[in-house]
């Protein structure tokens, strides 16, 4: 018997199918060229390896994984769609829709290029819970980087373009054949059945176990290649809804929480300070200033305050946005995960923050940033941590023309409406200023462009700015009788973009000046820490004035703390890195891998694995406090039997 013969059994693959898969290839097409260019953007951080190449080939199965995720619903309608469903009205709309969707995400993909060096990290969906923000900034940006608007369009343009030649076109003359044709029933339903299993394999990433995530990204020792590897859809539609924090077992409750806790300061002073002022200066990455650099930088006068201070060479910020200081700057909060407690499902967890516990012991509390009102949600935020008053910019009662045409109120006329608000506060108080004009797009008024240096950054002429206005906030201060009985601190929300070659890696991304100044004291009598992080500051204070701090979390500890051996945590894809003051340990819990780099004048210099145990020991025992607090809602309250452990007595954690 001749099968071939056989009507039943004809194969004919459909042309809709096969219009699907030439759409797949075209997508995919675009999503390379896009990484190709980013690739030409980031190549100071991604020199010729085996790892770049891996990262390009890897990154295919992750576009194409994101392609089949967005499109799943219009690649199903694709394939059942006739010649003549296509002539429909609806068909055609659903086809519009399907170019909007991809179009939009091909000049989010584009967008990224730049915004990465902002926000250290691809794009999340978190992003547009800010989208008031986003918007405000759209002009500004399109200015600044044209080039990149450009070449959206010209993608964008592209993609419509051959997508109407190379799959409409050839449809419409190719589409004749009918899913009723009894010639071929049984190689059609064979063709759509393996199309969908095709659809769902891709959806997942392949045949592992779990589908794939953009953990899956970081497997190389330069987390950059993780970034490149990845794209912006993929990390939007992974990060939707995204599951709830896991919780860990690395060690048993009480262990974790002996490895962590350490016992109150006493320092043995005659403090007589009333008042307590943080100074959150935007972008300034501690590359920018002259502290512990050769050069001056930007920032004469930090430099100068910082001699009178207690400042650290080694201070990091906890988060790479404004969103993600205020937690850890107020609360002792670190961003361990890809979106700020402010934004996340972990929003209403129990917070126990600085500002409320000052107000319980009688201080006025006040929050001060130029911008609009509900900016960052940081009114709101201010509200729920124990703010009595905020002032944004509905609150400013200067002249328009301190308005700096994107955001807010020009940096120093506002430092000195901040000096002569608080002076008439009543003491004590505690207060938050937060600076604006090194904000993108980094506006300083015209008139005093000519007296700033333009540095190698846009950024540089508007830090040099702000730090001009900073000393006139302090000169103005000075005069005033709470002036010396207050205690200043001062730091950055995050980092931004990078000139010194020794901060463009993870570790010099998040390098903050932390600077506590006191005019009538001498701040660094007593031992303390080489390193300091934002949830260390909390601690600090109330070190400082002599409050118990029973409810603090143990993620943050004073500087003051014995014994001195501080560490910092932080994240990198991935991976999460412990720095104790001379050593990086990076630890990736995805595919229990650890990393070890020596840092020496500056540098991270990759070293074997040596006795790091103890460290090791520390920094899982951090994350799992994190990821089971906030899990469990028990930021400030660890449960587990604290009464005994062999860890106990390590002089490293104790």
């Amino acid at each position: 018997m001749d099968l071939t013969k056989n009507k039943w059994l004809k194969f004919k693959l459909p042309y809709r199918i096969v219009s699907v898969f030439k759409t797949i290839a075209l997508l995919l097409g675009f999503y390379f060229s896009i990484r190709i260019i980013y690739y030409l953007f980031h190549v100071q951080s991604l020199s010729y390896s085996q790892d770049l190449l891996h990262a390009f080939a890897s990154g295919l199965r992750f576009d194409l994984t994101a392609i089949v995720l967005m499109n799943f619903p219009f690649f199903m309608l694709f394939a059942i769609f006739s010649a003549k469903h296509f002539s429909s009205i609806f068909a055609k709309s659903i086809e519009i829709l399907f170019l909007v969707f991809n179009s939009f995400f091909i000049g989010v993909n584009i967008t990224d290029i730049e915004l990465i060096h902002f926000i250290g990290r691809r794009m999340s969906f978190d992003f547009f819970k800010i989208q008031s923000d986003i918007a405000r900034e759209i002009p500004s940006v399109i200015t600044d980087f044209w080039y990149m608007f450009a070449l959206q369009i010209v993608f964008i343009a592209l993609f419509i373009y051959l997508y109407f030649r190379w799959i409409v076109r050839p449809r419409q003359a190719k589409m004749n054949d009918k899913l009723s044709s009894h010639n071929y029933i049984i190689s059609y339903a064979l063709s759509y059945f393996v199309f969908l299993i095709l659809l769902v394999l891709m959806a997942r990433g392949g045949l592992q176990l779990k589908p794939l995530k953009p953990e899956h990204a970081f497997v190389y020792q330069n987390s950059q290649y993780g970034h490149l590897a990845l794209n912006s859809t993929f990390t939007i539609i992974k990060s939707h809804k995204k599951n709830s924090l896991k919780k860990l077992n690395f060690y048993p409750d009480n262990l974790v929480h002996q490895t962590l806790n350490i016992k109150p300061t006493k320092l043995d002073h005659d403090l007589k300070i009333k008042n307590v002022v943080v100074i959150i200066l935007e972008s300034f990455a501690k590359e920018y200033t002259g502290l512990g650099h050769l050069d001056e930088g930007y920032t004469p006068f930090l430099n100068s305050l910082a001699k009178k201070s207690l400042s650290f060479e080694l201070g990091f910020s906890n988060g790479l946005r404004s969103i993600e200081a205020m937690p850890s700057i107020l609360c002792g909060i670190p961003t361990l995960v890809d979106e700020s407690i402010v934004t996340s499902q972990y929003q209403a967890n129990d917070i126990h923050c600085m500002p409320q516990v000052l107000k319980d012991h009688g201080f006025y509390t006040s929050f001060y940033h130029g911008a609009e009102n509900g900016t960052m949600f940081f009114d709101s935020f201010s509200k729920r941590v124990g703010i009595d008053e905020y002032f944004g910019l509905n609150e400013y009662t200067g002249p328009s023309s301190d308005f700096d045409g994107v955001w807010g109120i020009y940096d120093r006329p506002y430092l000195q409406y901040v000096a002569d608000k608080l002076s008439k506060q009543s003491q004590p108080f505690f207060s938050t200023v937060f600076t604006l004009s090194s904000h993108h797009p980094y506006n300083i008024p015209d008139k005093e462009k000519p007296n700033f240096p333009t540095g190698e950054l846009k950024i540089h002429q508007s830090v040099a700015y702000a730090d001009d206005a900073l000393k006139d906030f302090f000169h103005k201060i000075s005069k005033q009788q709470w002036f010396d009985e207050t205690l200043f601190i001062i730091t950055a929300d995050h980092t931004q973009k990078s000139s010194r070659a020794s901060y463009q890696n993870f570790f010099g991304s998040y390098r903050v000046p932390i600077l506590f100044y006191s005019p009538n004291y001498d701040l660094n009598q007593w031992p303390h820490s080489k390193v300091a992080q934002h949830v260390d500051i909390y601690p600090t204070v109330l070190d400082v004035l002599d409050m118990p701090y029973k409810l603090t979390s143990m993620f943050g500890r004073s500087i003051y703390s014995q014994p001195t051996k501080h560490y910092v945590v932080n994240k990198d894809g991935s991976s999460f890195w412990l720095f104790n003051g001379e050593q990086v340990i990076k630890y990736n819990p995805v595919n229990n891998n650890q990393l070890t780099y020596k840092f020496e004048k500056g540098q991270l210099e990759s070293i074997k694995a040596q006795n790091f145990d103890a460290w090791s020991e520390v920094l899982k025992a951090y994350i799992q406090y994190h990821h089971n607090s906030m899990v469990e809602n028990r930021i400030y309250n660890f449960a587990g039997d604290l009464t005994s452990s062999k860890s106990a007595d390590k002089e490293l954690t104790n």
